[in-house]
């Protein structure tokens, strides 16, 4: 990636003690914009004051006392000091089963909305979905990346994606297409994979060949860019130059056994959280069908695919059985798994800017992209 990341001063992570786990968390902003030295208390789960006060460039936060579960209190020294902190943060606002879709999705002050420095934003009207070119600086490639947002197919949004999208246009050197599909509980299955097969049409009909577009995304985006694939294939159309799969949730049966091994280790996602999202997702589908578990069909003829999953994620068995049938099946995978890092981490420069594991497979997604497009 370019090297004007504007990295800020280093965060400082002071994990609670075991024997103190709290039900909220305390940051401290030494910042211009608030009172030096002022603490912020919230409750557990709300990260609302965490999104509002983000600290801007050149200030330095200090995080205390983020409740950790006893069984996963260790973090590895092996992981950077900055993704350590991201960690915490997943831990304080781990979706509960008591939440509402309003509450999980929150609001704008989501900092995910503001691109990087040096990016422009235009919204599109792909044939009746809402979509948005995201380009950071002037690209180099003509090939595109069409990018779709996670969210378990409820919450988040394509103007929420603008930081990922913005950072993948600026480490692949190409303009970056987000999808604003439709979200369940108000659009039930198959709403999105319907939205996302429209908008990839409708590139096509901007005269952008197959060979040029690149398709990703992450979680339940990786979902839909698997999904996608398999319409395609169904329909008789080529398929994309190559895919990028960031912990995609390819099965909505949640029958992997990683959802039980790494039920203690994840600090973002538990198989019932998913199990919520899917029948809210689903409303009464087989959750077999090809078009809302990939995993369950053909994956012949399907292009060359770069999979990144974190090996603590329930959702890693999603990850690893769809590279697995891919490859059996004759398609070139080259599939990733990371220590330490958090489901869909890629989506976090947001939270704890400047993170390493971050931009390092944000840049490999850039090397993979410019080697197929």
């Amino acid at each position: 990636m370019a090297e004007d990341r504007n990295v800020p001063p280093p965060l400082t992570l002071v994990p609670a003690k075991p024997d103190l786990f709290a039900l909220f968390a305390r940051v401290l902003f030494l910042d211009a914009t608030f009172a030096k030295g002022s603490v912020l208390d919230f409750q557990h789960g709300d990260m609302s004051k965490i999104k509002e006060l983000t600290p801007s460039s050149g200030s330095h936060l200090i995080i205390f006392s983020f409740p950790f579960q006893p069984s996963s209190f260790s973090l590895s020294f092996m992981a950077s000091e900055r993704l350590k902190a991201l960690i915490a943060l997943r831990w304080a606002s781990k979706p509960t089963s008591n939440q509402s879709i309003k509450t999980l999705r929150g609001g704008r002050s989501d900092g995910g909305f503001e691109p990087r420095p040096g990016t422009k934003v235009e919204s599109a009207d792909a044939d009746g979905v809402p979509g948005e070119w995201v380009v950071y600086g002037t690209p180099g490639s003509e090939s595109i990346f069409l990018f779709l947002h996670g969210g378990g197919f409820c919450r988040s949004s394509g103007p929420a994606s603008r930081r990922i999208a913005s950072n993948l246009s600026a480490a692949c050197g190409c303009r970056c297409f987000t999808v604003d599909y439709r979200l369940a509980p108000e659009h039930t299955f198959p709403a999105a994979i319907d939205d996302t097969y429209t908008a990839y049409r409708w590139l096509r009909k901007q005269g952008i060949p197959p060979e040029r577009i690149v398709v990703g995304g992450s979680s339940a985006g990786g979902g839909l860019t698997a999904s996608l694939l398999t319409k395609l294939k169904q329909s008789g159309h080529r398929q994309p130059a190559a895919a990028v799969f960031i912990s995609p949730w390819t099965d909505l049966t949640q029958s992997a056994s990683t959802y039980r091994t790494n039920a203690d280790s994840d600090c973002s996602i538990s198989k019932e959280h998913l199990d919520r999202m899917a029948r809210q997702y689903l409303d009464g589908a087989d959750p077999k069908h090809p078009l809302a578990s990939p995993v369950f069909t053909n994956l012949s003829g399907l292009p060359p695919m770069l999979i990144q999953v974190g090996k603590l994620e329930t959702m890693y068995g999603d990850a690893e059985a769809y590279a697995e049938k891919a490859g059996r099946a004759g398609v070139p995978v080259e599939f990733e798994g990371y220590d330490h890092v958090p489901h869909a981490w890629h989506n976090s420069d947001h939270l704890v800017p400047g993170i390493p594991e971050v931009h390092a497979a944000i840049d490999r997604i850039g090397e993979f992209f410019k080697a197929h497009s």
